[in-house]
């Protein structure tokens, strides 16, 4: 760069001043990354002389140029990296950071009768992959509220695991049998009121298996038969609604206990 100087008598010169343009430094830094919450990254800058990471918080030495990073969320760090000219230029790197899953909303532990059903519920945040174990007596290890059927104690476990396999996460749910057994039935019915109570069949506590039910009109006739203890009588009889009155029945079933009971008795169908 030339520079003229004049003076008072009007006389002239030049001088030269260089001037050297440094360019910045290219600052590079080691790729995104992803964590589980509670551990450390290694991230890296290179091209400078002296560094400056932000934010500082979570970082074993902001101003080194490979710092160990430890955030608690996903966070974008800024690294300032200057040359021996005092020249500087940045970039970033983004650590995710996966969060430990949580379960909530589950069910609490319980005591039912033996050959009972219970439905169990759970929620969950953070996670991604969900099941139920054992697979025992259940109808789904991956539904929010399988069905199980208790036929002893059990301890059902909900687990849940993030999409990154970084945590897997349990909870038990801890359901106790209680052993109890009874056969038994209405005593009336109306088969054109609403359901449940339009249909009559066998009820009770701790049975295994039906064996057999069947009821009898007034002349000894079996109107009604069957081994499906889900299934029952509607008061009709080859598609004639029966007459109101007094019907007898006979009902065996298995117990849990491995025992067969039998019950007799009548009841009154009502119309």
């Amino acid at each position: 760069v030339q520079q003229f100087t004049e003076n008072e008598y009007n006389c002239k010169d030049t001088a030269e001043i260089n001037i050297v343009i440094h360019p910045l430094p290219e600052i590079i830094t080691s790729n995104d990354t992803l964590i589980c919450v509670g551990d450390t990254a290694n991230i890296f800058a290179w091209g400078g002389n002296t560094y400056v990471w932000n934010p500082a918080g979570s970082l074993t030495n902001p101003e080194i140029s490979n710092p160990g990073a430890s955030p608690l969320i996903t966070t974008l760090y800024t690294v300032i990296g200057a040359d021996q000219y005092g020249c500087t230029n940045s970039n970033s790197l983004l650590i995710t950071v996966q969060q430990m899953p949580y379960i909530y909303n589950i069910s609490a532990d319980t005591a039912v009768i033996i050959g009972e059903s219970v439905k169990l519920k759970a929620s969950f945040l953070n996670g991604m992959t969900f099941y139920w174990s054992p697979d025992i007596n259940i109808s789904s290890i991956d539904s929010l509220e399988p069905i199980a059927l208790i036929e002893e104690d059990i301890i059902y476990t909900f687990s849940v695991i993030d999409s990154n396999q970084c945590f897997t996460i349990t909870h038990d749910v801890n359901i106790e049998v209680i052993l109890e057994y009874s056969v038994d039935l209405p005593t009336a019915f109306v088969p054109e009121s609403y359901p449940p109570n339009n249909i009559i069949k066998v009820r009770g506590w701790g049975i295994f298996n039906l064996i057999e039910f069947r009821i009898y009109n007034r002349l000894s006739q079996v109107v009604f038969k069957t081994e499906n203890i889900d299934e029952g009588w509607d008061g009709t009889y080859k598609g004639k609604k029966q007459p109101a009155g007094t019907y007898g029945y006979i009902v065996i079933v298995e117990s849990y206990d491995g025992q067969l009971r039998t019950k007799t008795g009548s009841f009154l169908l009502l119309r």
